[in-house]
C-alpha cells in the first residue's frame, strides 16, 4: 500500500497550474474514456482535489465538493467525492483507498458529517467503510451539456453512498442536494 506522507497533495481548484491541469484531464480521459471531452470536471469544478504522484506521474485523483445538504430538514456538512480514479497500471496499489483516507481525515478536521458520493461499482468504497442509503429519493439541480437542465427527483438508492464523518446519524427523508449531483 502507498505511503500517504510524500505522495497526496491537496490543492485548490483554482490554484491548479496549468499543467498539472493537463495530467489531471489526461487521468479523467484514461479512465472515463469519451466523458471529460479533455476537461478537468464533468458537470462542475470540485472546490479542491487530492492528487497523488508516483515517479512523477499522476496515479490517482479525487475531487471534493464542499457541501450544505438538507434531509427531511436536517442540515448537514458534507464533503461530495468527484470522479476518483486511478491510472489503469497502479490499479490494486490501495491509491484509492489512500485517496479517501485523505478526504476523511481532511473532512474531521473541518467538522464534515459524511462524505457523500455516487457510484455504479461499490467495492472500494465499501471497504473503505462506506454504506448505501435505501432508498434515497434525492433532489438536485440537473446540469447537461453544460447547461442547467432543471431539478431532478429519482431514488438514488443503488448508487448513493455515505460515510460517518462525526457520531451524527444519517437523517431519514427526502435528500435536497442543494446543488447538483456529485
Amino acid at each position: 500500500m502507498k505511503s500517504e506522507s510524500d505522495q497526496v497533495q491537496e490543492l485548490i481548484e483554482h490554484e491548479i497550474p496549468v499543467a498539472i491541469q493537463a495530467d489531471i484531464a489526461r487521468l479523467l480521459e484514461l479512465c472515463f474514456p469519451n466523458t471529460f471531452e479533455g476537461r478537468t470536471y464533468y458537470k462542475q469544478l470540485p472546490d479542491f482535489r487530492l492528487l497523488l504522484w508516483n515517479r512523477g506521474i499522476l496515479a490517482g485523483q479525487l475531487g471534493i465538493d464542499s457541501r450544505m445538504v438538507n434531509i427531511g430538514g436536517d442540515i448537514l456538512r458534507v464533503f461530495g467525492i468527484i470522479d476518483l480514479c486511478v491510472h489503469p497500471q497502479q490499479r490494486g496499489e490501495g491509491i484509492a483507498s489512500l485517496l479517501l483516507s485523505k478526504a476523511e481525515k481532511i473532512g474531521q478536521l473541518h467538522d464534515r458529517d459524511f462524505l457523500v458520493l455516487m457510484a455504479d461499482r461499490h467495492e472500494v468504497y465499501m471497504k473503505s467503510g462506506f454504506t448505501r442509503v435505501e432508498p434515497a429519493h434525492t433532489k438536485w439541480l440537473g446540469i447537461d451539456e453544460r447547461k442547467s437542465a432543471g431539478v431532478i427527483q429519482r431514488d438514488l438508492g443503488d448508487c448513493f453512498l455515505i460515510k460517518p464523518l462525526s457520531n451524527r446519524p444519517w437523517p431519514s427523508g427526502e435528500i435536497d442536494m442543494l446543488g447538483y449531483l456529485f
